[in-house]
């Protein structure tokens, strides 16, 4: 479906992903495969040491898909990601950012199975924030993925 431009995924374990990142300097993590504006992908978030602290950055992996000859390439939309509240079901801690460097080879048509990371660290987001203001609960961070025109 070309339409389906967001999907939502959750973020498990995040104390230990954020301690993850705190000892060797990042973690990663990546939802299922979904389809989204045509593109076949793993969203997901990147866990980025900052000091003494934490920061979420966007991630998504492009992978080959059934859909890849009627999609531009190379990717280069802007991506928004919103961190969902799990009691207020609010979404204000967002990070929203355009494709800088379309070139990248994590941006190309994949001619393998699938790309490389690309990570998107411009705009972040503290994890500790997140945790303090109660955007983490059981563990879980709950997000929104959207691709935007």
């Amino acid at each position: 479906d070309l339409s389906k431009a967001l999907c939502v995924f959750v973020v498990k374990d995040v104390r230990a992903l954020r301690n993850t990142a705190l000892k060797v300097g990042s973690a990663r993590y990546e939802s299922d495969l979904v389809y989204l504006c045509g593109y076949n992908l793993s969203p997901g978030v990147f866990f980025q040491k900052d000091g003494e602290s934490v920061r979420l950055c966007q991630l998504f992996r492009l992978y080959k898909g059934n859909m890849d000859d009627l999609v531009q390439w190379p990717f280069n939309h802007t991506i928004k990601l919103s961190v969902m509240h799990p009691i207020e079901h609010s979404t204000d801690r967002v990070i929203e950012q355009k494709i800088n460097n379309p070139s990248q080879r994590s941006l190309q048509k994949p001619t393998a199975s699938r790309n490389i990371g690309a990570c998107m660290n411009v705009q972040t987001v503290k994890v500790e924030d997140l945790i303090k203001d109660g955007y983490e609960e059981n563990n879980q961070l709950r997000l929104m993925f959207e691709i935007l025109p």
